[in-house]
């Protein structure tokens, strides 16, 4: 019996929504909820546009770095696939006592 390929979508998109906008929700939500104060007083316009600019580009190229992850998961799972039980969980060594 042939096994059938099982492929889960991470990411989809949602429509109506531009990269450019959730980029920008993006950076508002780290700066606003993730970064701690002391990060907050150091940032500067240009540390604020290249932190736009650069999650942009992350959305951009989300697809590309998809496939990449999947890609390298397959590649792990074909290699668990060939090893026995005792490789993927190895048993705790026995403590040995000495006195």
């Amino acid at each position: 019996m042939a096994k059938k390929k099982v492929t889960k979508t991470v990411y989809k998109r949602t429509p109506g929504l531009p990269d450019e906008e959730v980029a920008y929700r993006l950076v508002k939500l780290y700066f606003e909820d993730v970064a701690r104060p002391s990060v907050k007083r150091s940032i500067d316009l240009d540390s604020t546009v290249n932190a736009y600019f650069y999650t942009l580009k992350r959305i951009e190229n989300k697809e590309k770095e998809l496939k990449a992850v999947q890609r390298i998961v397959e590649e792990e799972e074909e290699q668990m696939k060939n090893e026995s039980k005792s490789e993927l969980i190895p048993e705790p060594k026995a403590e040995s006592k000495s006195n």
